[in-house]
């Protein structure tokens, strides 16, 4: 009760939060009501601070007989909510004017209307669980049956997920539906939970056995199912504010966790979707007497990532104190074929982490703000990178926000300073002294500003690196308020860096020619070949060999090497006489072909077109107005030229594949990989 305690002084709109979140209070309201009561239990609780709180209590009454109550808060003035409930006196139990406070049966839940004709059908029907307003289920023995009432549309879409996914593993079968009252009901499975075999070698083999049929359903195609419309930036951000409402002083902790676990995600290669369970975890495994585990609870069925089915059982499993939870199920889920990518999964295991964080509070387990903080510490725990020691405490920085991270390579924090932002670089130990060196490598140009080094720590592997502009030249591409003259004279900017890094030395730097270029690209290839997102690219990288081959000995410059709108920084008062140009990301930096940099940016808006971010007419801006600056600086040499055409093939084929493998992004992946069909005839010359 003491963690409800700053709940129920702050929400002074609420002034019956503390009655009914203390099952003692409440079994005394009704007892003063007239009804006998041995015990109330609240077993689970929805909460919008000074708005609504509503609670499923179960009551027993010392005869052995317990029934499920619904409890309604509202604020005292929102007499139409509460009048819903006093609607039907008979179902009242008590009804607390002075303090907005109403208990009535379970039946009076006008979102769920099938509980009394549940109860008509199955008289024995022993209420389990009783979520208002979303969820009720009954199980009656005699008639061997679990009774499920949902709101009219999640029994539908519980009805539909059962027909898609039942075929394809073990579970209860379907007993009758009626769509009319929400009513779905199933046999019932005499065995054990699985988490009641934790521990066990019987719930070892369950959860080995769990993890083959999910497998199994994972190979499964989708089909026409649906896909749920929330991502997970949605979940998480909703997850987050939800801790922030229970416990302000760990809403930045929740917000941090939601940010750095979603930028992790959308990092990753676009998931294959499968047909996914939707809420799999070990409470959703029933071992029956013969040891068969059966998988229930199909109602969240849809077409998913199988990654966070698996991440929701670990998520379930960690929030459990159980940290071996998933080893049987990631056992028998290899076995069946099913694959599993562990720097994939764990972002995926924090979004699903922070999702429950706040079960706790809402299950009513006593000291739940503990729990809340155990969760949210081993959210914290999986986004820290093992390959990357200096980001942890980078996080611990007040206000310090994941811009980047790929996970085992490198991860960008930003944190906002009195005196401008600083940027904190994490790598890998070993690429240390080659990222702080090419940092130093570009301190001296002029045509652009370069990130001025704060500080470098050789232990923990960061750099620290102050910002040098608002906005990327993408970002002020994409903007319709920006003007034509600033995005033109930032491109002309952009083609003088370009002709300045050629001129600087390439002493100490790695080489990256033909043969480098065309290795990256058949790297790209592979990894969308090998999850399925495109198709034979045989004869397109045999054309892009051919170009690159055709180059023959060429000459090396500096070169970025990863050169694109996103590298280019313009601050907010940018002007087209003054655009103040800054260029980050130079830990790619290598002696490379001349036409590599300009091949790279004029493929990029391209794509950007083809995205959508730059309209028709503002990518015609872009590209003739670096172009003309390309043509009149007389650093680049007519080198720079003969090659650009080879190199842009390369390109396009390069980001083909690496944008098929993002989720969202099949239209701008198909647009370059129609263009990487054709070798360019007509190129900058």
């Amino acid at each position: 009760m003491n963690d409800d305690l700053s709940l129920i002084r702050n929400d002074t709109r609420l002034a019956a939060l503390g009655t009914l979140l203390d099952g003692e209070r409440i079994g005394a309201l009704l007892r003063s009501a007239g009804h006998e009561v041995d015990a109330a239990r609240v077993a689970y609780v929805r909460y919008k601070p000074h708005t609504s709180a509503v609670a499923g209590v179960f009551v027993s009454d010392g005869r052995g007989e317990t029934r499920a109550v619904h409890a309604a808060a509202y604020p005292v003035a929102a007499h139409d909510k509460l009048d819903k409930l006093r609607r039907r006196p008979d179902l009242v139990l008590a009804d607390d004017r002075e303090h907005g406070l109403v208990l009535a049966l379970d039946e009076a839940d006008r979102h769920l209307p099938g509980i009394r004709e549940a109860r008509r059908r199955h008289p024995d029907l022993d209420a389990v669980v009783y979520k208002p307003g979303r969820r009720w289920v009954g199980i009656s023995h005699s008639d061997g049956v679990v009774v499920k009432v949902h709101t009219l549309d999640a029994a539908r879409a519980a009805v539909a997920a059962y027909e898609r996914v039942a075929p394809h593993l073990p579970t209860a079968r379907l007993v009758a539906v009626d769509e009319t009252l929400g009513i779905v009901t199933t046999a019932l499975i005499e065995g054990l939970p699985l988490d009641d075999l934790r521990g066990q070698n019987a719930g070892t083999r369950a959860a080995t056995e769990a993890g083959r049929a999910l497998a199994r359903l994972h190979a499964v195609d989708a089909g026409t199912a649906p896909s749920r419309a929330a991502s997970s930036y949605d979940d998480a951000s909703d997850a987050a504010r939800a801790v922030g409402a229970l416990a302000p002083d760990l809403a930045s902790r929740a917000e941090r966790i939601a940010r750095a676990s979603c930028r992790a995600i959308a990092a990753l290669p676009r998931p294959t979707r499968t047909l996914v369970h939707g809420d799999f975890s070990a409470d959703q495994v029933v071992v029956a007497s013969n040891g068969t585990a059966h998988i229930i609870d199909l109602d969240r069925a849809h077409h998913g990532d199988p990654l966070d089915d698996l991440a929701c059982w670990a998520a379930d499993a960690l929030a459990r104190h159980d940290e071996d939870g998933s080893d049987g199920l990631l056992a028998g889920y290899r076995a069946a074929g099913g694959r599993v990518d562990r720097a994939a999964l764990a972002p995926r295991v924090a979004v699903a982490l922070l999702r429950r964080a706040v079960e706790p509070f809402r299950l009513r387990i006593p000291g739940w703000r503990a729990h809340v903080e155990r969760i949210l510490a081993h959210a914290e725990r999986l986004l820290v990178d093992p390959e990357l020691p200096g980001l942890a405490p980078t996080l611990t920085e007040p206000g310090a926000e994941v811009i980047v991270h790929r996970r085992g390579r490198r991860a960008v924090v930003r944190v906002p300073r009195p005196d401008g932002d600083v940027y904190i670089k994490a790598v890998r130990p070993k690429r240390f002294a080659g990222v702080a060196s090419r940092a130093l490598h570009v301190t001296e140009m002029t045509e652009a500003r370069t990130p001025e080094i704060v500080s470098a720590d050789a232990g923990l592997a960061v750099i620290r690196q102050r910002s040098v502009g608002d906005r990327t030249l993408l970002e002020v591409g994409a903007d319709p308020s920006s003007s034509a003259d600033l995005v033109a004279a930032a491109w002309r900017q952009t083609a003088r860096v370009v002709a300045e890094l050629q001129t600087m030395t390439v002493a100490g730097l790695d080489e990256h020619g033909p043969a480098e270029e065309l290795r990256a690209t058949r790297k790209a290839v592979d990894a969308a070949v090998t999850a399925g997102a495109i198709a034979d690219p045989s004869r397109r990288l045999r054309a892009v060999e051919d170009a690159l081959d055709a180059l023959g000995d060429r000459p090396r410059v500096l070169a970025h090497r990863d050169l694109h709108d996103k590298q280019l920084l313009l601050p907010h008062d940018a002007t087209a006489a003054d655009p103040r140009l800054g260029l980050i990301d130079v830990d790619t930096l290598a002696a490379a072909d001349p036409a590599l940099d300009v091949a790279n940016l004029l493929v990029h808006i391209e794509l950007r077109e083809a995205q959508s971010l730059l309209a028709p007419e503002t990518a015609r801006t872009v590209r003739t107005a670096f172009a003309e600056a390309l043509r009149r600086d007389e650093r680049l040499t007519a080198a720079t030229w003969s090659a650009i055409p080879a190199y842009q093939m390369a390109t396009r084929l390069r980001l083909a594949a690496v944008y098929a493998l993002r989720h969202g992004e099949g239209r701008a992946a198909e647009a370059m990989w129609r263009s990487a069909d054709r070798r360019m005839n007509t190129m900058v010359r």
